[in-house]
C-alpha cells in the first residue's frame, strides 16, 4: 500500500515540475530604452541586398513602432524606428549569432546602426540617434526572429532593447 502511495505522490510531483517549466518561458518585450525612456516597437521589416564582395550576405533591418506604417514598401506616419545594417553569413536571411560593430562587411559583423525618435516621415523629422559600438544578438523561436541589443551611441549613451516577431520582406 506504502508503494502504490509513492508512485502515486511520484506522478504527481512529476506533473506538476514538467507543468511549471512550462510557465518559466520568459516573453520577450517588444521595446527599447534610451536616456531612460521606453519606446515600443510594434513590427519589423527585413531587406535582403544580397552577396557582399567577401561571401557575406548585407540584410538591412527596420523595427517600427505602432505610429509608422509600411505601404508599397515605403513607410509612413509618426513614431519611433531602429535601423541595423547586419552581414549574415548564409544567403538566405540572418543566422543565429552575435553581431558586433565592425566597418567591414563580414559575416557576424554589423556595419551601421541607429534610431530616430518622434519621426515624422513626411517632413523627415525627428531626433536621430547613430551608434558606434555594442552587440545585437540574434535567435530564433519558430518562424520569430529574436533580437537583442545592447549598443552605445555616438555620445556614449545606452540604447538596449529585444523585439520578437515575424520579420515581414520590404
Amino acid at each position: 500500500m506504502k508503494i502504490r502511495y509513492l508512485y502515486i505522490f511520484a506522478f504527481i510531483t512529476a506533473v506538476i515540475l514538467i507543468s511549471s517549466c512550462n510557465k518559466d518561458k520568459v516573453e520577450i518585450k517588444k521595446e527599447f530604452t534610451y536616456e531612460n525612456q521606453t519606446y515600443v516597437l510594434d513590427k519589423g521589416y527585413i531587406e535582403d541586398f544580397g552577396k557582399n564582395d567577401n561571401e557575406s550576405y548585407d540584410f538591412d533591418v527596420f523595427l517600427f513602432s505602432e505610429g509608422i506604417v509600411v505601404k508599397e514598401m515605403e513607410p509612413t506616419g509618426k513614431g519611433h524606428a531602429i535601423y541595423f545594417d547586419l552581414n549574415s553569413p548564409i544567403s538566405t536571411g540572418l543566422a543565429k549569432g552575435k553581431y558586433t560593430y565592425n566597418s567591414e562587411r563580414d559575416a557576424f559583423n554589423y556595419t551601421n546602426a541607429g534610431a530616430i525618435l518622434n519621426a515624422d516621415i513626411s517632413s523627415e523629422t525627428g531626433e536621430e540617434i547613430d551608434v558606434m559600438s555594442g552587440d545585437i544578438n540574434i535567435s530564433f523561436n519558430d518562424d520569430k526572429t529574436i533580437l537583442k541589443f545592447n549598443l552605445k551611441t555616438t555620445d556614449n549613451k545606452s540604447l538596449i532593447g529585444e523585439f520578437e516577431g515575424i520579420l515581414q520582406k520590404f
